[in-house]
């Protein structure tokens, strides 16, 4: 890519000082050149060294660009510079900085204070593989000595109803499941009693008092917010229009109807609330047909989504309590299974002298916290050495990693986030973006930030792609990016703004096909993905083979190749 002259808002991440600061970079904004101009910035003013700056990437590749880039651009510098001593030194210091993974970084530490946290000083980190061997061993094991002891009531309901058919496939998935899901907490321990509190019915008298009814009360909550915006906006065209004016009695009741939903405090007094769907006031016909239509089917699709959500709450709460009360005793001995597979599983690795990738972050933390919330002697000690903690692909980091890069830092002050909760697709992997979101809805714009507080910058406009194809994305997302769904306003501030000129292609840059499944046979049976991927694969052989002409230069096009797609 041609060399980018730096936009207001890049300048102002290359500049900016004195406080922790939240980059959120779209796809195509120059991150990695603003993130190298950052540090050489501070190499050349501050005579700083650049091993002074702790930078974190997510994959050994990415860590491995990060450095070419700083090698290619301090040779630039030198180039200018030649006789500069202190930029001589930074070509070889560039190979002691520390520009590595999260595990990387963490199992650098551990290793220089294995004795510290009594770990063995011969200890290795194991590959995924084996680990899964280790944990299928742990596993066997325990649940061959669970079936031979004494159970207690709990673990005799877990096994009574979360062990189906001819093996223990499920409830070994479960265990592994909970397993991994604790490891992503910063105390697991604790974690694990907050869960068996939530799984104590003794005292509930509603079911909105549970995890599981305050999500559904939440959810339908939710729901009638927008349902009644929507109702209320046909209220305002029917009040517009002469035709339709006798439906505004129907609308109005209906409205006031989610609203007494909305004003209900739990369980109780939502299925107290009288709402017989199949009998709600219809409408009749009016001499406006299409307008009809148009508040009819929001209407009828209102109370249709509303017939699903309220079908949970006409379940007595009495009898569900009883209910969930025995799925609490059968999940507190998953919970105690869980713990005991833990427990043994740490006990194997040790033995073996071995640690998982998540025992490097755990034990980090170990060494950083000792087990409470203040950052030990170490940590601040390990603090001492960074001028900056920078930290890219934010949006994938969870809190265990949050953790450690606050407990490392001088009071949370020399961090540096750069990501795109866009771009955040790692939620398999325990990924939490809300971490990065929450940064995101609370850090003051740059330039209205207090000196010293947080601040963010959005870096939107894109050098990469064909303005057709930003326009496209751009409407994709306003539609669909919302808090409820990916946690963001998709806004202008967050749109993708071209900066970048293409030759014109004489057809559209973005296509939309629309594959109807109801006209496949009915045998051989054939899934949506195969169809999907049959039809992609042969759009693809297509613009190949007819020499698709995509743009090479601002004033040039060329056919596209098999490595462009």
């Amino acid at each position: 890519m041609a060399e980018i002259k730096l936009t207001r808002e890049q300048q102002a991440v290359v500049d900016h000082r004195g406080s922790a600061l939240l980059v959120s970079a779209a796809a195509g904004s120059g991150k990695t050149k603003v993130l190298v101009d950052r540090v050489l910035r501070r190499v050349e003013e501050e005579q700083r060294n650049i091993d002074d700056f702790l930078m974190i990437t997510f994959t050994q590749p990415a860590a491995a660009e990060l450095r070419g880039k700083l090698i290619d651009r301090l040779s630039e510098l030198l180039s200018l510079h030649p006789n500069d001593r202190h930029l001589q030194k930074q070509m070889s210091r560039v190979y002691l900085a520390q520009i590595s993974t999260v595990h990387a970084f963490c199992g650098s530490l551990l290793r220089e204070y294995a004795h510290v946290l009594d770990l063995p000083a011969d200890f290795r980190i194991t590959d995924e593989q084996e680990a899964e061997r280790l944990r299928g061993r742990v596993m066997e094991r325990l649940l061959e000595q669970t079936y031979a002891a004494e159970q207690d009531a709990e673990v005799a309901d877990c096994l009574k109803f979360l062990s189906t058919g001819r093996d223990d496939a499920v409830l070994v998935g479960l265990i592994g499941k909970v397993f991994r899901d604790l490891q992503c907490w910063q105390n697991p321990k604790q974690r694990f009693l907050q869960l068996r509190q939530s799984l104590d019915l003794s005292d509930c008298a509603d079911l909105g008092q549970t995890v599981w009814g305050a999500y559904w009360i939440e959810n339908l909550k939710r729901f009638l917010v927008g349902a009644r915006e929507r109702l209320e906006r046909c209220c305002e065209k029917i009040a517009r229009e002469t035709a339709l004016q006798a439906y505004e009695p129907t609308f109005r009741e209906n409205s006031e109807l989610l609203s007494r939903f909305l004003a209900a405090n739990g369980w109780n007094e939502i299925a107290a609330i009288p709402c017989d769907i199949g009998r709600l006031k219809a409408i009749r016909a009016c001499p406006v047909p299409e307008l009809q239509e148009q508040v009819r089917e929001t209407r009828k699709r209102i109370f249709s989504e509303l017939k699903e959500r309220l079908a949970l709450f006409y379940l007595p709460t009495e009898e569900t309590v009883g209910d969930l009360r025995q799925c609490g005793t059968a999940l507190r001995g998953l919970l105690t299974l869980t713990e005991r597979f833990s427990e043994a599983y740490r006990a194997e690795k040790l033995s073996r002298h071995v640690l998982d990738y998540n025992d490097m972050e755990h034990e980090a933390l170990r060494l950083i916290y000792g087990g409470g919330t203040t950052p030990t002697a170490y940590a601040r000690e390990i603090a001492g050495r960074f001028a900056e903690i920078m930290i890219d692909e934010y949006q994938d980091t969870n809190a265990v990693q949050d953790a450690i890069f606050r407990g490392i830092s001088r009071d949370g002050r020399n961090l540096f986030f750069v990501g795109d909760v866009k771009q955040s697709i790692y939620r398999f992997r325990m990924a939490d973006p809300t971490i990065f979101l929450d940064k995101y809805n609370t850090y003051a714009d740059e330039e209205n930030a207090a000196e010293g507080e947080p601040a963010r910058i959005l870096l939107s406009d894109n050098f990469r792609s064909h303005p057709q194809i930003l326009s496209a994305a751009n409407a994709v997302f306003r539609l669909t990016m919302t808090p409820q769904v990916g946690g963001l306003y998709y806004g202008d501030a967050e749109a993708l703004h071209p900066r970048r000129s293409f030759a014109e292609m004489g057809s559209p840059a973005v296509e939309l096909y629309y594959v109807n499944m109801d006209t496949l046979p009915a045998y051989p049976p054939i899934g949506r993905d195969e169809v999907e991927a049959e039809f992609v694969a042969a759009r693809i052989e297509a613009m190949l083979h007819d020499g698709t002409m995509i743009p090479a230069s601002e004033t040039e096009l060329r056919p596209i190749r098999a490595e462009d797609i």
